[in-house]
């Protein structure tokens, strides 16, 4: 996967709202992740793609630790700041 950096232009930030909002026990589906070529590519590499399903299984209480998703059968952390670049509907 090859990203293309645009200098000088502001991309708006996408539809539905960061991981990191989602309440423990809801399932909801990747709408985008905005975040350098480096986190999409291993976002992308562990089956994190648009229109995928996640349910939040766990949340760390103090809003800065890992959160523990569901895609199919596989359990994924997520460290706080890299759930914060996942967003979701």
């Amino acid at each position: 996967m090859r990203c293309k950096r645009r200098a000088g232009v502001a991309i708006a930030p996408p539809l539905g709202r960061p991981l990191t909002l989602v309440p423990v026990g809801q399932r909801v589906h990747l709408v985008a992740v905005q975040a350098g070529c480096g986190l999409q590519g291993h976002l992308l590499a562990m089956g994190l793609i648009p229109g995928i399903e996640v349910e939040v299984i766990h949340k760390a209480p103090a809003d800065h630790g890992p959160i523990l998703v569901r895609i199919g059968n596989s359990r994924l952390a997520l460290g706080w700041c890299m759930a914060q670049k996942i967003y979701v509907e």
